[in-house]
């Protein structure tokens, strides 16, 4: 259930007002209960946005800003460079984070990856189970276990 719309109770992919559900009504209120869902959700959250200088990343940044996020740390490859363990927990120990996106990915256009394949091809792939891995375990990370 979504705090910010109290009355709303959310079964088998429908969200209904709670009488409806017990009256076994199956529609759809509220039309902008996920932007009100999304706002109380990230309200005083430190998010991680690696990616977050990139082209999506800085939208979803600014999209997080809007909705509340308390902090909202991008880490910059010249800092921490997410192919190695050690720099991914420093990432982690600084930045404190109840919530990592994941949106990092080495690129460099056409040409570049023409003239280092394996590196694009490796590094990219290692750095997601890496990150995820060690955000899993990082005690600041909501819901980890």
């Amino acid at each position: 259930m979504c705090e910010a719309v109290g009355k709303t109770i959310h079964r088998g992919g429908m969200d209904m007002k709670r009488s409806e559900w017990e009256l076994g009504r199956a529609s759809v209120i509220e039309k902008n209960w996920p932007a009100k869902c999304s706002q109380s959700f990230w309200y005083d959250r430190r998010v991680v946005v690696t990616g977050g200088a990139g082209f999506l990343g800085s939208f979803v940044v600014e999209k997080l800003r809007e909705r509340g996020a308390k902090e909202v740390f991008v880490p910059h490859i010249e800092d921490y460079d997410l192919v190695q363990l050690e720099n991914i927990r420093r990432m982690l120990d600084e930045a404190q984070p109840d919530v990592v996106i994941h949106l990092a990915a080495k690129v460099g256009g056409i040409g570049a990856n023409r003239e280092r394949p394996a590196e694009f091809f490796y590094d990219n792939p290692s750095a997601l189970p890496s990150v995820a891995g060690q955000a899993r375990w990082s005690p600041s990370v909501a819901g980890q276990a």
